[in-house]
């Protein structure tokens, strides 16, 4: 199978485990199908077109359904409308490239290695420690907020997936001298065969040190030790955590490019 079809199999399992949680409405129509949250930011209401040629494609429609459900426009392209001119198209049109979102998948032909790093399962009360890292880390980040909302609730049992009973939240922190210092989180769930590895950072001067590399090995052993073998995360394409996905085993399946209103 080719990495641009694991991807689009991952995209279609990632949306479906996360309904409830990451994700509220799924909106299909013709020319495009939108996906929104109550996370606010362009990375989690969006639409992808469902056209190839960009004269099939109604941006008047599409700007549309972002103003009736309260939303700025944001448009996710992947490879297929990046080759037939959609990123002309929407720059003609008055968008503004973003950035880009880099899909990347775990190889399960390489053996991980363990880390000899002291990590820590974040309970409902050391979630505060686990905010203290990431709030600082994305603190520019739209919707930061509401996310951290998000996982505390998961971990809490709060929260859960409409589409998957088993759907299981884990987060994890590091702790220098007993600072917290490194968070990264995930969500597995068996029966889907899917591991999401996600918001993951390290405070400005802890980095360098291989608190990164070490959770991304942690939460891989355990998708891993769990019999899943689709493993993946959603990374910055070129940044240091897409370099360090590389650097454990992962294989960068699809980068896609982001394109949303300048008001955002």
């Amino acid at each position: 199978m080719s990495n641009h079809q694991t991807f689009k199999n991952i995209w279609e399992a990632h949306w479906n485990w996360s309904k409830g949680i990451l994700i509220t409405d799924i909106i299909k129509k013709d020319n495009a199908t939108f996906y929104f949250s109550e996370i606010p930011g362009p990375y989690y209401n969006f639409c992808v077109p469902n056209v190839t040629n960009t004269a099939d494609f109604d941006i008047a429609a599409v700007s549309k359904v972002f103003t009736d459900n309260k939303k700025l426009i944001s448009i996710v392209l992947f490879n297929e409308h990046q080759e037939s001119g959609f990123t002309e198209y929407l720059l003609r049109k008055g968008l503004t490239f973003i950035g880009t979102d880099s899909w990347v998948g775990y190889d399960t032909n390489i053996k991980p290695v363990n880390s000899s790093v002291d990590i820590k399962e974040v309970t409902p009360e050391t979630f505060k420690d686990y905010y203290k890292v990431l709030a600082d880390v994305f603190s520019d980040f739209p919707g930061n907020e509401k996310y951290m909302e998000i996982c505390l609730k998961t971990i809490k049992n709060e929260m859960h997936s409409e589409n998957i009973d088993d759907l299981v939240s884990k987060l994890f922190v590091i702790y220098d001298n007993n600072m917290p210092v490194a968070g990264a989180g995930l969500f597995y769930s068996k029966k889907a065969n899917i591991a999401y590895l996600h918001d993951a950072g390290t405070l400005k001067d802890f980095r360098g040190k291989g608190f990164q590399s070490a959770l991304l090995k942690h939460r891989t052993g355990i998708a891993l030790s769990n019999g899943i073998t689709r493993i993946y995360s959603s990374v910055e394409e070129g940044g240091k955590s897409w370099s360090n996905c590389i650097k454990c085993g992962y294989t960068c399946l699809h980068t896609a490019f982001i394109f949303a209103d300048k008001e955002h």
